[in-house]
């Protein structure tokens, strides 16, 4: 369903969300065969060593049923590889920690999220171990990227 309508519009994000309510309420559980799996969700901004991604590969091959698992999934983006790197067998190091600086309050001058950073978020910024961060605007965020550039020239 995400696939097909425009979540980004007005009429397709009252579409997809009307037909959730309706879900709810003639009480149609959507369910999928786990087949032992515990399920990880997360961001869907990660990084992986090569290592990683060969075993994920490895994984997937030996398991074609996980495609099946996520395919109508909601967001298969934030869950699938946190699922798979989280069950498969192999040798794994997991930081839990993506270097990456968001803000998904919502901001009464704005209506996004994550929300647009402007000059006020250079303290945090500053502060924080990340090594990107989102989201910005050519126009709202302009002073804070010059301030930024301003740090590291």
């Amino acid at each position: 369903l995400m696939d097909t309508i425009n979540v980004r519009n007005r009429v397709g994000h009252y579409l997809v969300y009307g037909l959730v309510k309706l879900q709810k309420y003639l009480k149609i559980k959507r369910s999928f065969e786990k087949n032992g799996m515990d399920i990880y969700l997360g961001s869907q901004w990660w990084s992986l060593s090569i290592d990683t991604i060969k075993n994920v590969l490895l994984y997937v091959n030996d398991n074609p049923w996980i495609f099946k698992m996520f395919k109508k999934s909601y967001i298969p983006d934030e869950t699938f590889f946190h699922t798979v790197i989280m069950n498969m067998p192999y040798p794994k190091t997991v930081e839990n920690d993506n270097l990456r600086y968001f803000d998904w309050n919502i901001r009464e001058d704005q209506n996004t999220r994550p929300a647009i950073l402007n000059q006020s978020d250079l303290e945090i910024l500053k502060s924080t171990n990340a090594f990107f961060a989102r989201k910005f605007n050519s126009e709202a965020s302009l002073t804070l990227i010059e301030s930024l550039d301003h740090l590291n020239s």
